[in-house]
């Protein structure tokens, strides 16, 4: 079993390594190509993993702590997906697809722990990264046999083309306020992750099983709404409408999340609920609108550097909100309730950049 500071370590030493990542192969993939960055990423990475699950077996926790950051610096593959969708697809059909991939994320997160539970269990802690292993395996084989490289690196004749230069400029002013958007959504985001199960604990007393059910179902929610709501919700209302949407659900959902330590015990039970499906819906419809936006407003071969960037300060924002979110969090209810509150204001300030973009954009 391994006390506070060392299960902290574990899982922030990829994240460190990261860091580096995101900032280094999106913007390796603008001149060398998604596909071929993809193909090394992930190549690279199976190996690692294998080696995180021999270090756990034969040679101990500092050097599978060691495999951890190594194998971060080699990972930060979500930026590249994202530019190469946006290479590949229609701008006016890229938030559908951009959707979907989220969609597939989600459903990541659902079975993930399930199958490594089980593996767990079954065959020990090394498990886990062995299947990891194995399924960035079966992703290296498929980029290989089903995957071309994106039009915007191959020339006429089908050859790759990773020196193309384009006239469209990087919309700077635009960028600064999607970046903010996007920060201040992790810092909402990073809140229920976090302190969710605190809350859940603390609030209601539940044990992790309840927690786990909990949480479980409040992904589900999130790919139930990606899956069924978000296209035809999107081409009522619109890219930017439908993200001022959700960032609103989610102060709603945070905020009513909020609400039961300090409203009747009564009241409690439906607010809690009351604030599940609506971060569930802001979830769902909010964050797929960042990368769309970024992806509209620089020219394509700059895409992979700034959806890199993107990431690399939500990486940040993930590092930081525990920090200064914690000092909120307390056992006191009013402690609780600030701190999902704070948070929850974070998203309402994405909903009025957003609003600010969407009129900008409107005028041009």
């Amino acid at each position: 079993t391994l006390h506070g500071f060392w299960t902290g370590l574990v899982a922030a030493s990829m994240s460190m390594g990261m860091l580096v990542a995101v900032t280094f192969w999106p913007h390796k993939s603008d001149s060398w190509g998604r596909r071929r960055v993809l193909k090394w990423s992930l190549s690279v990475t199976t190996g690692l993993f294998a080696v995180q699950a021999l270090a756990l077996e034969y040679f101990g926790f500092q050097y599978f702590v060691l495999a951890r950051v190594v194998t971060g610096f080699f990972a930060g593959c979500n930026p590249i997906f994202k530019a190469y969708l946006a290479d590949v697809v229609p701008s006016d059909r890229l938030p559908f697809y951009m959707v979907f991939r989220e969609a597939s994320a989600t459903m990541a997160f659902i079975i993930g722990p399930i199958v490594g539970g089980i593996l767990t269990l079954k065959f020990g802690i090394a498990a886990p990264f062995v299947a990891t292993a194995v399924a960035h395996c079966v992703g290296v084989i498929v980029l290989v046999f089903f995957v071309e490289e994106s039009k915007r690196h191959v020339d006429e004749e089908g050859t790759p083309n990773y020196e193309v230069e384009e006239a469209q400029k990087d919309d700077w002013p635009l960028l600064r306020k999607v970046f903010a958007m996007s920060f201040c959504y992790v810092v909402s985001q990073t809140c229920f992750t976090f302190f969710m199960p605190l809350y859940l604990n603390d609030t209601f007393e539940l044990n992790p099983r309840g927690i786990g059910i909990c949480l479980t179902g409040t992904s589900v929610a999130v790919l139930l709404f990606q899956v069924f709501v978000y296209k035809p919700f999107e081409k009522w209302k619109g890219l930017e409408k439908t993200g001022i949407c959700g960032a609103v659900a989610i102060f709603i959902g945070l905020s009513s999340i909020a609400g039961t330590n300090v409203w009747p015990d009564k009241a409690h039970l439906a607010l809690l609920c009351i604030g599940v499906l609506f971060y569930a819906f802001g979830s769902a419809t909010f964050p797929t609108t960042v990368p769309t936006l970024l992806a509209q407003s620089v020219p394509k071969h700059h895409r992979g550097k700034v959806l890199g960037l993107d990431s690399f300060m939500n990486n940040i924002g993930r590092v930081l909100t525990p920090l200064c979110l914690g000092f909120l969090y307390g056992r006191k209810e009013w402690n609780r309730f600030k701190c999902f509150f704070v948070a929850g204001c974070a998203s309402l300030l994405v909903a009025f950049l957003l609003e600010w973009v969407r009129r900008e954009r409107t005028r041009t």
